[in-house]
């Protein structure tokens, strides 16, 4: 058995997870820290509809991999995930965000555009 590494597969959990990471932080930011037309009933309502299906795409991902990829590729492309997605969010995101003055609510919506190029490049639409 040799270890294999299926970078498709890599970017596709890393941008899913950083997307579901920012969905998690979107249901626990502090008022004062979202912008104000996000606070709108409305739009509250419509953020929690996008947000709490993506909490759970990591989950859909890996088990999608456990039928399709090797076991113990799965597991090696999680733990990569893992580590990268830690690093990239709060040693690179997280600062420059933060830095820039952007909203977890913009942030969110430019993961789920990333999340969703990374979906269409995986399964080839393009």
């Amino acid at each position: 058995m040799t270890l294999a590494f299926d970078w498709p597969f890599f970017v596709l959990l890393f941008a899913i997870g950083i997307m579901s990471a920012f969905a998690g932080f979107l249901r626990v930011a502090p008022r004062m820290d979202l912008p104000v037309w996000s606070l709108i009933p409305a739009v509250q309502v419509i953020l929690t509809l996008i947000a709490l299906p993506l909490l759970w795409s990591p989950i859909v991902v890996l088990t999608y991999g456990f039928f399709t990829l090797p076991w113990y590729t799965v597991l090696i492309c999680a733990v990569a995930d893992f580590v990268a997605g830690m690093i990239f969010i709060f040693f690179i995101l997280s600062p420059i965000t933060r830095m820039l003055g952007v909203s977890v609510v913009t942030t969110f919506l430019l993961s789920c555009v990333t999340a969703t190029i990374a979906v269409l490049r995986y399964f080839g639409v393009f």
